[in-house]
């Protein structure tokens, strides 16, 4: 009998959520409305928060906001979303993006923007190791991240669709082209600020990334004219900034 509740409310569920959130405000509304179920009771709450199960179906998917580091046993298997807002003067550790490597396999989204500047290569290898399944990362902020560790993303995360590196000044074309022959489903490529990238890193990505949307090169003061072209001629829905 428990099954058949099990199976019943999983199909009520899927059904009313079957549109993927792409706002802050659609996450907010899903959370909300996943929250409430949850309460109803606890095979309710099974279906959309379990221990230690994860969750397949995208249309349960929800965003999990963290305010803290976390050890490795706090997080859970269904957690794919995740937005990480450490509390005021409070920056994430090597050590807690690598729990969150090791107890979030089925990671897809992960929101690290301005809160990772003491992260090394160190985390991002472990999310490169431990989360295949990645599609969208934000690390803006993230200095001390070189091509070491973008290298290791474009081998072992080849569905990333969305990345955004703004002010990570470490990294050169070695990382982007790395990306661009690995990753070739990216869409938006977020560089601002990467002023050790050249002509060499946009041909590459244009010739890689046929299906590119959205390239931010402001502040990159290596890159030309030419090579904006370039970019613009190949994959013809791009928008350029900078």
């Amino acid at each position: 009998m428990q099954r058949v509740v099990k199976i019943h409310g999983l199909q009520v569920l899927c059904a009313t959520a079957d549109e993927y959130p792409k706002t802050d405000a659609d996450w907010d509304l899903r959370n909300t409305w996943f929250n409430d179920v949850a309460l109803v009771g606890r095979e309710w709450r099974q279906l959309v928060a379990p221990m230690h199960e994860a969750i397949a179906d995208y249309r349960l998917h929800r965003r999990v906001v963290i305010k803290r580091n976390m050890d490795e046993a706090e997080f859970r298997q269904w957690w794919t979303v995740v937005k990480m807002i450490p509390a005021q003067n409070h920056h994430l550790t090597d050590a807690g993006i690598i729990a969150l490597a090791n107890g979030c396999p089925r990671l897809i989204d992960l929101n690290l923007a301005k809160i990772c500047r003491d992260l090394t290569d160190d985390s991002i290898i472990a999310l490169a190791n431990g989360c295949p399944a990645l599609c969208i990362l934000d690390f803006a902020n993230c200095y001390n991240m070189t091509d070491a560790a973008m290298i290791a993303l474009a081998n072992g995360c080849p569905d990333l669709s969305s990345v955004n590196l703004m002010n990570c000044r470490e990294v050169t074309d070695a990382a982007i082209i790395a990306l661009a022959n690995g990753c070739p489903q990216l869409g938006s490529v977020g560089l601002a600020n990467c002023s050790n990238l050249t002509d060499a890193a946009v041909i590459a990505l244009a010739n890689g990334c046929p299906g590119l949307s959205s390239v931010d090169l402001r502040g990159c003061r290596n890159v030309s004219r030419e090579a904006k072209a370039t970019m613009k001629a190949t994959c013809s829905e791009v928008s350029i900034k900078g």
